[in-house]
């Protein structure tokens, strides 16, 4: 494959990876952790064990970042 088929297949890519926008309800480990006023590793500590005891829901959204679009963790408490 020649550079310029590269350079023109890449550019085709970029534009298929878009940004999902959570529904309402859902939040990131550092959302949590700024809303709770507890550190980073401990809500995340704390969401793990949610999710295992089915009191927490995760799905990955793609989100924005400096780096590019990537899967991100967010997570929901469980109506019961």
């Amino acid at each position: 494959m020649k550079k310029a088929e590269a350079h023109k297949l890449a550019e085709a890519m970029r534009g298929q990876i878009v940004e999902e926008t959570p529904p309402a309800g859902w939040f990131t480990a550092v959302e949590i952790a700024e809303a709770t006023g507890y550190s980073h590793s401990h809500t995340l500590r704390r969401l793990i064990v949610g999710v295992r005891a089915g009191e927490w829901e995760t799905r990955k959204f793609r989100r924005k970042t400096t780096r590019g679009t990537y899967p991100t963790p967010h997570y929901k408490p469980v109506s019961k």
